[in-house]
């Protein structure tokens, strides 16, 4: 691959787009609706995909269609989810901490039936749909659904193309020879727009791709543009993987680094298991043109080509955005639910790691690795002049995404829920200023838990433990890949940040979590 810096990946996402003109080109249409007031809205977010997966964040899979849209947008790198599907999704529905919607930790109930743990959005919450539709907007919904509560529907979608039977299924298995679910996604966030982009009143689409989460099942075409591309390991993956991110801006080169041992690990790497292809645009199911995998490396092809064909379907929903003259206005968030996971059924721990480059861990992980996340904001008649293409370092939270979309729309969230009953107030902060190139400080910090995997981030520390281990302590403006633990240096830090962690979790419920039999981790 050609080196990449901060300004020739500018260059290149230009030259993408002059090759799809749809991407750059003004017209008419697209005018006036810069002229409409308040935005269309879509919020998308992935599912299990590693924080430097995109081109745009250092990885080697094609995405030049979100590689544009960071180009002339903004590219945050200091951004957290919840670390696991279902929290993350709850989270960001309602700018709350899941625990307070009842799902902290998955769908289904946890023992003893405790109020945080009930395995649905049951508590008191609002969610972005039943906040924008008093304020005019069409609500839309294409994708996986997965908060264990009615369908969506219930909670202020007027349609939706969804799947709520789970977390996870055949990318194949409609019975529909060349059915393909990223595609089916996709399309129909393409029509969806194709209708109501063309009206006078916004839209707020929700688009929650199942892709890349396992089974790893893609696309032949797709695979065959990875073919041979890991063959060089996990580690020589990661090391290139970091170079470009500091080329590009999105790591800093001062802050420790190196590729974490798990990387050469002979006995992970020796690990083979088995995935689908579509053959020729025959599946027929979860028995249908299954093969095995010759290594690791043959599984990354895979996962590669899920993101690829994700990134395909941002492309025909840009097209279609200003084919109806909805592109100029239309605020685009894109995050993912966690980050890439080391579950044996995906790619496994190494190369959830590489993809989690530069930081520790994976899904499930209160560690960075778990819980960062790329955020790309466009927004083409908010963002201009060289705010086009910049990175912003503000320290950022799922629970930051609500109230950055009711800025933008002009909404307010009601203070009941659709039964009557008062709604905690949201989390987080609108980053809206963000777009403009400012930052936004943090007010409180931001606290994580889950499976008593728990962290308190603050713009100058972090305090974490997964389960069973003891607080480790890390300087957020000097690393930010947690390499260098301070905990025995500043005990008075960690004592302050663990007490912090304490409130918050009787606050919200999380303390709950302490009777499941879980450590809470030494003082």
């Amino acid at each position: 691959m050609d080196p990449i810096t901060r300004r020739n990946f500018l260059g290149r996402a230009a030259a993408g787009a002059a090759a799809l003109p749809w991407l750059w080109s003004g017209s008419s249409r697209a005018a006036e609706g810069a002229t409409r007031g308040r935005p269309n809205i879509i919020v998308m977010m992935v599912d299990d995909m590693g924080y430097s997966d995109l081109g745009c964040y250092g990885g080697e899979a094609k995405t030049p269609n979100l590689d544009a849209l960071a180009a002339g947008g903004v590219r945050f790198t200091n951004f957290h989810n919840t670390s696991r599907c279902c929290p993350s999704r709850a989270c960001i529905l309602t700018g709350l901490y899941p625990h307070q919607t009842g799902l902290g930790y998955f769908v289904g109930n946890r023992p003893g039936g405790r109020p945080a743990y009930r395995g649905a959005m049951v508590h008191p919450c609002v969610t972005m749909a039943e906040a924008l539709k008093p304020a005019g907007y069409a609500t839309l919904l294409s994708g996986k659904w997965h908060v264990g509560s009615p369908e969506a529907k219930g909670r202020g979608f007027d349609r939706q193309d969804a799947y709520f039977a789970g977390g996870a299924r055949s990318y194949f298995d409609n019975g529909k020879p060349g059915w393909y679910i990223t595609e089916w996604f996709a399309d129909a966030v393409v029509k969806y727009v194709d209708e109501f982009g063309r009206k006078k009143e916004p839209f707020f689409l929700y688009w929650t791709p199942t892709a890349p989460h396992f089974p790893l099942h893609a696309l032949t075409r797709d695979i065959k543009k990875y073919e041979g591309a890991y063959g060089v390991g996990a580690k020589a993956v990661a090391e290139a993987r970091y170079k470009r991110m500091v080329e590009l801006g999105i790591a800093d080169a001062k802050w420790p680094w190196s590729a974490p041992p798990i990387l050469s690990d002979e006995k992970l790497l020796s690990f083979r298991g088995s995935v689908r292809t579509e053959l020729d645009g025959a599946g027929r199911g979860q028995d249908g043109n299954s093969r095995k995998a010759r290594s690791f490396e043959e599984m990354m092809e895979i996962f590669a080509a899920q993101v690829d064909c994700m990134d395909q379907g941002v492309g025909k929903v840009v097209a279609k955005l200003k084919e109806v003259g909805a592109y100029e206005n239309t605020l685009w968030l894109f995050c993912s639910d966690n980050g890439a996971s080391d579950e044996s059924r995906g790619a496994g721990p190494i190369w959830a790691w590489t993809s989690n480059t530069p930081f520790w861990k994976a899904k499930k992980s209160a560690y960075e690795g778990g819980i960062g996340t790329p955020l790309i904001a466009h927004w083409p008649a908010r963002i201009e002049g060289k705010q086009r293409g910049s990175i912003n370092r503000t320290f950022g939270h799922l629970v930051d995404v609500m109230p950055t979309v009711l800025d933008a729309a002009g909404a307010t969230r009601p203070a009941q829920d659709a039964q009557g009953r008062d709604v905690p107030a949201m989390e987080g902060r609108s980053l809206l200023p963000c777009l403009a190139g400012e930052t936004v400080a943090l007010a409180k910090p931001i606290f994580i838990e889950h499976r008593h995997n728990r962290a308190v981030i603050t713009e100058t520390h972090k305090v974490t433990a997964d389960r069973g281990e003891p607080w480790r302590l890390y300087d957020m403006r000097s690393d930010r890949f947690e390499r260098n633990d301070l905990a025995d240096k500043q005990p008075d830090t960690v004592k302050a940040l663990a007490g912090e962690w304490d409130r918050w979790a009787e606050r919200v419920g999380a303390k709950d979590a302490e009777g499941w039999g879980l450590p809470s981790g030494r003082r």
